[in-house]
């Protein structure tokens, strides 16, 4: 998983750091994911009403989140086995279950 850092001037510090910190100008952050790479699928497949593989690196790459086609097929196998997806040949892909409606409900409410 690839993670895109964000930079914060010193102004955005509370004082104390700002005293200890006073060498350099910015500080470079990478934030810990807030998902599993399972669970960053799951939303995608969620969001769009059937949705293939190669469209779903696609969008994981628009989140920064660097994922090959192969790792993908595997955490799509996992989601099948759980029954929180349906996964068909053709033009629509992954199609979310019922049960995978209430996961996403439940990831919704750990992460806000």
């Amino acid at each position: 998983m690839k993670f895109t850092s964000h930079k914060i001037s010193m102004n955005d510090l509370p004082q104390y750091l700002r005293e200890e910190g006073k060498r350099k100008e910015t500080i470079h952050v990478t934030p810990p994911p807030l998902l599993s790479e399972e669970n960053e699928v799951l939303l995608i497949i969620y969001r769009k009403f059937g949705i293939g593989r190669r469209k779903i690196v696609e969008e994981l790459a628009s989140k920064d989140i660097t994922m090959g086609e192969g790792k993908v097929k595997s955490i799509l196998d996992q989601l099948r086995k759980k029954r929180l997806i349906q996964v068909n040949k053709g033009i629509r892909g992954c199609m979310i279950t019922d049960k995978g409606k209430e996961e996403v409900k439940n990831i919704y409410s750990g992460v806000l």
